[in-house]
């Protein structure tokens, strides 16, 4: 009887198999990413602080394009004493007591205080009220664009979920990939060093017939000798009883 010919495509358990490792693959790069993602964003924000350092997260676009809107602002600490004009800063309106990031735009001394005039660039005009600065003033350093994004949405509860939890059930899944290819790898592995094992060692009744075939094969003349000299008394006992 005839089976059906074969249409070429996986069967359903195959199908299933091949969804199953796309998804445990998948789900380990992700959560591999998700950790390099997490790692930089602490060290973005951590190592500044370890050495003294602060960090904002820029929301508006006033100071564009040195500082774009969503950039991770790294201030470091500087004695009002030391600012200069054209140094960008952080400090409190003294209307709202918001924190602004704005350029110093002009400096005047009145009592033996300094009094900065702050502008974003993206303005064409200085910011209304002066600023009474003292003590110890965040400057700018450096920043990171759109990193403050991130930094926003990690702190939300989504963030934290995607962030921490995404990562150790991708790490998970990966564990769980190495573990299947590991047991189906293991018979595999094993077949092959039985079948080493035998032709390296072949069993008695392997070799017995190679033996007797060889000597069969490998000398027929003194194989016919021997029949002619086994032959040989009963053919002169005959010739005996002929002749009595």
């Amino acid at each position: 009887m005839k089976g059906k010919p074969s249409s070429g495509q996986p069967s359903a358990g195959g199908t299933a198999r091949l969804w199953l490792r796309r998804f445990l693959i998948g789900g380990g790069y992700l959560g591999f990413a998700l950790c390099l993602a997490l790692l930089g964003l602490l060290l973005a924000v951590a190592v500044p602080k370890f050495f003294g350092y602060d960090s904002f997260v820029i929301y508006s676009g006033s100071m564009e394009p040195t500082v774009k809107m969503g950039s991770l602002l790294v201030v470091k600490p500087v004695a009002a004493e030391d600012l200069q004009v054209g140094d960008v800063i952080v400090f409190r309106s003294p209307g709202n007591h918001a924190t602004i990031t704005h350029r110093i735009a002009g400096i005047r001394e009145e009592n033996g205080q300094r009094i900065f005039t702050t502008k974003g660039d993206a303005s064409s005009n200085p910011d209304p009220r002066e600023v009474r600065l003292q003590g110890q003033v965040g400057k700018m350093a450096y920043t990171i664009p759109y990193l403050g994004y991130l930094v926003d949405f990690v702190k939300t509860k989504e963030g934290t979920l995607i962030f921490l939890v995404a990562p150790a059930l991708g790490l998970g899944l990966m564990h769980l990939w190495r573990e299947r290819k590991k047991r189906q790898a293991g018979p595999v592995g094993a077949q092959a060093s039985q079948a080493e094992a035998a032709v390296a060692h072949p069993s008695p009744s392997s070799r017995a017939p190679v033996a007797a075939k060889s000597e069969k094969s490998g000398t027929p003349d003194r194989v016919r000798r021997r029949a002619t000299a086994r032959a040989s008394p009963v053919a002169s006992l005959k010739r005996g009883s002929d002749g009595g």
